[in-house]
């Protein structure tokens, strides 16, 4: 019997996400760089990954690694806890709290390009590895949660339904440039790596990785997996 592998296109995946989120954890408002990531999720038995069906009810669509860490601003985060601690916030309750953040001068806009970054930051690693185009996966199954994320994310921030396409093209075009330099594609093959086939990868050791590949220039050219 083969022990089961992580599939390395859903590490270089997965690892695109959490190099988003250390690069841009100053983005979000209130956290530091060490917070960035508080740990990657990986399951490499798709039945006992978290599951849904797809927008058109045709697939089962199964989210084998997951990274953790803020999401919102700081400010927006503390506003849900004292909220409610207990429960789920409704959106309109979080959208209410969002506008508020936003009259209150939170830099709502910055926020959400760093989201965003984040988001396409996933699909944007596993085309480059695996020399596809982006917008072919942005649009396939495999994104379809990434899809979801990034306009839940925009009609947080106000953004209107028919002007978010122009924000997600924004954050693919960053998402290229800044996967595309050495030390950051370094960082997201080392990560990959280092990914464990099922469990957790504690966040301070993620975001040790990610700073020792790309300050010391290691050497992790090999195949992830």
């Amino acid at each position: 019997m083969h022990e089961r592998q992580l599939d390395p296109v859903i590490a270089i995946h997965e690892a695109g996400h959490a190099i988003a989120r250390f690069l841009t954890v100053g983005d979000l408002g209130g956290y530091s760089e060490d917070a960035a990531i508080a740990y990657i999720e990986v399951h490499s038995d798709p039945a006992q990954a978290q599951s849904r069906d797809s927008f058109d009810k045709k697939a089962t669509l199964h989210s084998q690694a997951i990274t953790y860490g803020p999401r919102f601003p700081k400010q927006v985060s503390d506003a849900v806890l004292r909220l409610n601690s207990a429960t789920d916030v409704t959106l309109d309750e979080l959208t209410a709290i969002f506008a508020k953040a936003r009259d209150d001068g939170v830099h709502i806009d910055k926020w959400l390009r760093a989201k965003l970054f984040e988001i396409v930051s996933g699909p944007m690693a596993e085309a480059i590895f695996s020399q596809q185009n982006f917008w072919k996966i942005w649009d396939s199954y495999e994104a379809e949660e990434d899809l979801r994320a990034a306009v839940e994310n925009c009609l947080l921030a106000g953004i209107d339904s028919d002007e978010i396409q122009p924000w997600i093209d924004e954050a693919a075009k960053r998402s290229l440039e800044t996967f595309q330099r050495p030390e950051v594609w370094r960082a997201t093959r080392a990560l990959a790596n280092s990914l464990p086939v099922n469990g957790r990868l504690d966040g301070k050791l993620a975001v040790g990785i990610i700073r020792g590949a790309m300050t010391r220039g290691t050497d992790l050219t090999s195949n992830p997996r």
